[in-house]
C-alpha cells in the first residue's frame, strides 16, 4: 500500500516548507519586527496567493497553515509554551474559511481579497476568544496593527499576483529559428 500525493497538494507542503524556512529563520535574524506586524505577512501572503493561483485547488491553503503550524510545535512545546496548540487551532480553522470563500469565487482575484479579510479578521476574533477564556485576559484589538498588517498581506499578494501573471504567459516549448 503506498500514499500517493497529488501534485498541488506536494506543492503547498514544499511552499509551507519554504515559508516556514524563509520566515523563522531568515527573515526572523534579519527584519524581526515592522510596525503593524511582522515581515512575515509579506511572505505568508505571497506564498499562499501564488500557490493558489498556481495550483487552484481547494484545501492548499489549509495545507500551508497546517504544515506551517504543525512545524512549529515541537519548539514551543520544548519551552513550555502549550497555549501555541490552540494557536495553530485557529490558525487552520481561519485558513479553512479562507479555503471556502478562494473556492467558492472560483479562484478569482476578489475572492482572494475577501478569503484574506476573513482570515486575519477571523484570526483576531478566535484569538481574542482563546485569550479571554484559556489564558483569561482581557483581549486586545489593536485596530492600527491590524490595519498596518493588512496593508502588508496585501502587498504580498499583489507581488504575488505579479509574478503569476508574469509567469503565467510563458511558453514551454518555443519555437528556435
Amino acid at each position: 500500500m503506498s500514499i500517493k500525493l497529488n501534485k498541488p497538494y506536494l506543492f503547498a507542503f514544499v511552499a509551507a516548507l519554504a515559508l516556514f524556512i524563509l520566515n523563522n529563520f531568515i527573515l526572523g535574524a534579519i527584519v524581526p519586527r515592522l510596525p503593524g506586524g511582522s515581515a512575515t505577512g509579506i511572505t505568508a501572503a505571497f506564498i499562499v496567493t501564488f500557490s493558489v493561483l498556481k495550483t487552484q485547488r481547494f484545501g492548499v491553503i489549509s495545507v500551508i497553515f497546517s504544515i506551517y503550524g504543525l512545524i512549529g510545535i515541537p519548539s514551543h512545546l520544548a519551552t513550555g509554551d502549550f497555549y501555541y496548540l490552540w494557536i495553530v487551532l485557529s490558525l487552520v480553522v481561519s485558513a479553512l474559511a479562507f479555503d471556502v470563500v478562494v473556492f467558492f469565487s472560483k479562484f478569482q482575484k476578489w475572492g482572494l481579497i475577501l478569503g484574506y479579510l476573513i482570515f486575519v479578521f477571523g484570526l483576531n476574533f478566535i484569538n481574542a476568544g482563546l485569550q479571554f477564556f484559556i489564558k483569561n485576559q482581557h483581549p486586545m484589538f489593536d485596530l492600527k496593527n491590524t490595519g498596518l498588517g493588512l496593508f502588508l498581506g496585501f502587498s504580498g499578494m499583489l507581488l504575488a499576483y505579479l509574478v503569476h501573471l508574469k509567469f503565467r504567459f510563458k511558453k514551454k516549448n518555443p519555437k528556435v529559428e
